[in-house]
């Protein structure tokens, strides 16, 4: 063997060892495959290799915006607004900051900072997709559909395949109570990822809003078959049952639905157990009537079964 195929194969092989030890040499090595770790959802090590860039560069706005990125999706909202805060007073104008820190807050219910955030970062970036949706988000939230399904066919301009939109313009279409045209677009979705667990609840509830409330419970397990614990879906599950009449069903989902909130938030769970006179599963049944998911007809009857099961008593 020559001595210069000596020296490639000593090369090849000191950049392998170096790759598989994590031995990277600059900061933007570190960043790409801290990213690339964030995309396969492995959130600890990509925080490990942001925390290796700021340390030696601290005012590095793109690791401390994967950082705030990653508190997010590991359940840390609080952590994640205060380094999109960080990452923004480097880089102010930066619109994926903006969009970024726009869902942070609207996971946390504070709808007018966030639509303010999503709205600069689309004066910057007018196709920033990620903007566009949650604008249509906050939309959703005020029940304002329309603008939502423009919002969302915004989306679809620039990402033609973009399921969150597609997804989302179907519950648009189910708050129009066009359900239809929504289970329709559901299918679009599934066609693309039959196990888009969005798309599956999506298309159960409007075949709820439909009356077809045995098929709305199939599809509801279809969703928990990929996800157990997914609360939207145990929730319509729960209420297809009520529809049906079968109440001590709901009335087990609706238990675990409590459970599963309790875990998420302890704090609120000791707070409930304390101080709860009425419980939450209780009380859905009167949000449902409210939101007209179940009629006032089965809504007596519901109260009957629950006053004589016991679990509401009458003095």
């Amino acid at each position: 063997m020559s001595i210069a195929l000596i020296s490639i194969v000593f090369i090849f092989l000191s950049i392998g060892v170096a790759s598989a030890y994590g031995d990277y040499s600059t900061n933007q090595e570190l960043y790409e495959n801290a990213e690339l770790l964030f995309s396969q959802k492995n959130y600890q090590e990509a925080l490990e290799l942001y925390e290796k860039i700021t340390d030696t560069e601290p005012d590095n706005a793109n690791a401390i915006g994967g950082k705030a990125a990653v508190f997010f999706k590991i359940g840390k909202p609080v952590m994640a607004l205060e380094y999109f805060d960080m990452a923004l007073s480097i880089e102010p104008l930066n619109p994926y900051f903006l969009s970024d820190k726009g869902s942070v807050l609207l996971s946390v219910d504070q709808h007018e900072q966030a639509e303010t955030h999503l709205k600069k970062s689309l004066e910057i970036l007018p196709d920033n997709t990620d903007a566009l949706n949650g604008l249509a988000n906050v939309y959703a939230y005020k029940q304002d559909y329309e603008s939502e399904i423009l919002y969302r066919k915004a989306v679809l301009i620039v990402q033609p395949d973009n399921q969150e939109a597609m997804t989302g313009i179907g519950n648009a279409l189910v708050g129009l109570k066009k359900f239809d045209e929504a289970i329709i677009q559901y299918d679009q979705v599934l066609k693309m990822n039959n196990v888009n667990v969005n798309a599956i609840i999506g298309k159960a509830n409007a075949l709820s809003g439909l009356k077809e409330y045995q098929k709305a419970v199939e599809k509801y397990d279809d969703a928990l078959s990929i996800n157990p614990y997914n609360i939207n879906a145990l929730t319509g599950k729960s209420i297809a049952y009520v529809n049906l009449g079968e109440y001590e069903k709901a009335v087990k989902i609706d238990e675990m639905v409590v459970k599963l909130k309790r875990q998420d938030s302890p704090e609120q769970s000791l707070n409930s157990k304390n101080s709860e006179k009425i419980p939450s599963w209780i009380k859905n049944v009167f949000g449902w009537y409210h939101d007209n998911k179940v009629s006032e007809d089965e809504l007596i009857v519901a109260l009957k079964f629950l006053i004589e099961k016991k679990i509401i008593i009458l003095d």
